[in-house]
C-alpha cells in the first residue's frame, strides 16, 4: 500500500510543469524533445488546470468584479465613453512609465545610502511621500494644464482624483503657493515620477490615449509612490513572464524589485490592481508577455475599470490612513 502511494506521489511530481530558462515546460514535451518556444497559451490553458497541486492557493478575496471600486459620480460614464485609446501608452522610461530622479536610480542600483533601509516602503523611502495635515489628510497640490485639455478632459482627470480620494485619506487640492506639487499635462505618453520628488513634478497624460479612468488613476498612484504590481518580489508565484515574447529593449521593465526597498504592506498579489500590466505589454509578436498561473485571472490583469480594493488598502497602509 505504501509503495503504491509512493508511486502515485512520484507520478504527480513528474506530471507537474517545470520552468527552464524562464519558460514553462511540461514533462511530455521534454520527452518529445520539443522546444519550449513552441509552447503557446492554448497549450497552457488546456494542460494546466485548477488541479495544479501547490499552485492552488486561496485567492477568493480577489475572484470577482466587485473588487473594482466604483465611482458614484453620475457624469463618469458619459465622460469616459467618449475617451479613445483605452490601453496605456508605455515609453522608454523605467518600467515604461516611471520617471526616476538620480537618487532613486542610485537606490535601485544598490549604490545609494542604505542607512534608513528598514523604513523604506512601496515608494522606496519616506522622503518621497506626500505630507499629512493636522486632520490626517495627505495633501497633494496640483495644476492641470488649461492649454492642453478641454473642459471634459479636465473632468476626466478630476474624476480619477475623486476615485482615489473616496477610498483613501489622499486629498488632491489646486495649488496655491505650495513648493511641492504635480503638474498634469498632455505629454508624449502616460508617465509620472515615483512619489514626491520635490518642487514641480510632471504627470504626463496624453489627451488622446491616457485619459481613461484606470490610466489616470495609475499615473496618480505612481506619483503617490507605488510601483507596478507585476514587479513585486514574489510575483513568480502568481504569474509567468514570457520572456521570449518581450521586445528586447524592454525586458528590463519586467525585472523584479528589490524586496529590501519595496514593501507589499502585507497585502496579497492583486490581479485586479490598476497598477498591473496588461497581458501583452511590450509584446514583440502580439503574444502574451504575462500569463497568470491561475486560469480565472487570465482575462483580468490590466483591467481598465478603476482602482481595486487592494490598491486602496496599499495606499492606506503606506500613508497610515485611518480610513
Amino acid at each position: 500500500m505504501k509503495f503504491c502511494l509512493l508511486l502515485i506521489f512520484i507520478y504527480k511530481i513528474a506530471a507537474f510543469p517545470t520552468v527552464i530558462d524562464d519558460r514553462v515546460v511540461f514533462p511530455d514535451e521534454l520527452e518529445n524533445n520539443q522546444n519550449s518556444n513552441d509552447l503557446n497559451f492554448n497549450d497552457l490553458e488546456s494542460r494546466f488546470d485548477d488541479d495544479g497541486g501547490d499552485l492552488k492557493l486561496d485567492l477568493t478575496p480577489f475572484l470577482n468584479d466587485s473588487n473594482i471600486l466604483k465611482s458614484d459620480n453620475d457624469t463618469e460614464e458619459f465622460l469616459y465613453e467618449e475617451q479613445s485609446g483605452g490601453k496605456p501608452q508605455y515609453g522608454d522610461l523605467f518600467q515604461g512609465d516611471i520617471e526616476l530622479v538620480p537618487e532613486q536610480v542610485k537606490l535601485l542600483n544598490g549604490t545609494g545610502e542604505d542607512a534608513d533601509l528598514a523604513d523604506r516602503t512601496g515608494l522606496i523611502s519616506a522622503v518621497y511621500r506626500w505630507p499629512k495635515n493636522r486632520n490626517g489628510k495627505v495633501i497633494v497640490p496640483y495644476i492641470i494644464s488649461s492649454i492642453d485639455y478641454s473642459f471634459k478632459d479636465r473632468q476626466r482627470i478630476l474624476l480619477g482624483m475623486a476615485d482615489i480620494e473616496k477610498y483613501t485619506c489622499i486629498k488632491f487640492m489646486p495649488r496655491s503657493q505650495q513648493y511641492d506639487y504635480i503638474y498634469i499635462k498632455s505629454g508624449s505618453g502616460c508617465s509620472s515620477n515615483l512619489g514626491k520628488i520635490g518642487g514641480k513634478q510632471t504627470v504626463s497624460l496624453l489627451k488622446n490615449g491616457c485619459l481613461n479612468r484606470s490610466t489616470v488613476i495609475h499615473e496618480l498612484i505612481h506619483s503617490l509612490g507605488f510601483d507596478h504590481m507585476q514587479n513585486r518580489s514574489d510575483r513568480d508565484i502568481y504569474v509567468w513572464i514570457m520572456w521570449e515574447n518581450i521586445e528586447n529593449k524592454h525586458k528590463h521593465n519586467f525585472e523584479k524589485v528589490d524586496s529590501r526597498r519595496f514593501k507589499n504592506f502585507d497585502t496579497p498579489y492583486d490581479y485586479y490592481s490598476v497598477m498591473h500590466y496588461e497581458p501583452m505589454a511590450f509584446s514583440k509578436n502580439n503574444k502574451r508577455t504575462i500569463l497568470p498561473k491561475f486560469k480565472g485571472y487570465r482575462n483580468v490583469i490590466g483591467q481598465l475599470n478603476g482602482m481595486s480594493h487592494g490598491d486602496a488598502k496599499r495606499l492606506n497602509r503606506m500613508y497610515q490612513c485611518k480610513f
